[in-house]
């Protein structure tokens, strides 16, 4: 289980994950807390933002895979259009969990196609038992399209650790975007918050959290925000990195490189961890 949520509003995208990834199985076992699920995708004709719930990492050999590290390497030379990183998310799922015991995994998207804000999903789900559990099927498929009106979603069975006044709280701020992005990203941080205390779900769920913010193209200069919720706690480096693939190309590697050593003369990091030239960039997020 994974608690991401995300609103699509004609101002921006706002996606909000927990950070947990736990073993499968009965009892949960927590195998880290430090997990970020988001992916920045940048193409010709749009932007995304991408999250997922169900499989959050898996091994090839003897190295362990984290599924938004996946998704990135999975985009690498396919960043044309929306539609064609779509298709190859779908198709290389699809081969993926053929590998695994079957697990039903969702991709959760929002977009901008042009300026025309978008949800999609794509999952292997077949269908749901008796007591309303996934069950998965053999092939990933693409749903959702345009979305008219702003809309706040929630796929997998996060929603169940999500109280009905929280999702009241988060669609009461559907009428209009906010003045300051950080602070609607809050107010996710402490959804997300409560329901990692859930009596039930919430040992699935970690209290920190990961938030990311796009602007239709082209609308802002800097591009995005993305904002680490630890509660006190420090999060290592690499959860501050967020996967950006802009225009087919997989920036994650260039971007570890220049937290270490630091952006070339002239450059910097914008706010959503863009590489673009220091008079554009943002002030970095906490």
């Amino acid at each position: 289980m994974t608690l991401v949520m995300t609103q699509v509003a004609p101002w921006a995208i706002l996606q909000c994950s927990d950070c947990r990834n736990t073993e499968m199985g009965y009892p949960r076992k927590v195998v880290d807390d430090w997990s970020s699920k988001h992916v920045s995708l940048h193409t010709q004709d749009g932007v995304a933002l991408i999250s997922y719930t169900g499989i959050g990492a898996f091994t090839v050999g003897a190295k362990r895979v984290i599924m938004s590290d996946w998704v990135s390497d999975t985009l690498h030379g396919a960043g044309a259009t929306l539609a064609e990183a779509y298709e190859r998310i779908r198709g290389a799922a699809t081969t993926l969990f053929q590998a695994f015991d079957p697990a039903a995994h969702i991709f959760s998207i929002g977009a901008f196609a042009g300026d025309e804000p978008c949800y999609l999903e794509i999952h292997n789900i077949a269908g749901y038992d008796t007591n309303g559990k996934p069950y998965p099927g053999t092939e990933f498929v693409i749903t959702g399209g345009r979305v008219a009106e702003p809309s706040v979603f929630f796929p997998g069975s996060g929603l169940m650790a999500v109280s009905e006044e929280d999702q009241q709280l988060l669609r009461a701020h559907l009428g209009a975007g906010p003045e300051r992005p950080e602070d609607l990203m809050a107010v996710f941080a402490d959804v997300n918050k409560r329901a990692s205390k859930h009596i039930l779900y919430g040992d699935a769920i970690s209290a920190v959290c990961h938030t990311a913010w796009i602007p239709p193209q082209g609308r802002t200069r800097g591009g995005g925000k993305q904002q680490f919720f630890g509660w006190g706690q420090q999060a290592p480096p690499e959860m501050e990195l967020l996967r950006v693939n802009l225009f087919g190309l997989n920036m994650t590697e260039q971007l570890r490189f220049i937290r270490l050593t630091g952006p070339p003369r002239g450059l910097g990091l914008d706010t959503s961890g863009r590489l673009v030239r220091k008079s554009d960039a943002g002030e970095p997020s906490n």
